[in-house]
């Protein structure tokens, strides 16, 4: 057991993974845009997945921690934003006579 865990280092790793957030995010986005790319694409996040674990490039946490990550940005983001930009709508209406002379 100890040779097997001293042999696995992993160079980089760091929490969460982008690369399986952004992967996730895409593949959501296909789902919602594109629902013909989702056969296509479907395995090649699985693959994106399974393969930063296998070649030690993540922790199995930090692709859980990717997942989580981007089913959060994904459904948390859109709302935000459009919140921001209605009160950037409101807030230049009150005060466009500071900026706008």
């Amino acid at each position: 057991m100890k040779e097997i865990f001293n042999n696995a280092r992993l160079g980089g790793a760091a929490f969460p993974s982008s690369h399986v957030a952004i992967s996730l995010i895409a593949l959501f986005l296909n789902r919602k845009y594109n629902k013909y790319l989702i056969p296509i694409y479907f395995p090649f996040t699985i693959t994106l997945f399974i393969s930063t674990v296998y070649l030690y490039a993540h922790y199995f946490v930090d692709v859980l921690g990717g997942v989580f990550i981007g089913i959060l940005f994904y459904y948390y983001v859109p709302p935000q934003y459009e919140m921001f930009n209605k009160l950037s709508r409101k807030l230049d209406k009150k005060f466009s006579f500071i900026f706008y002379k």
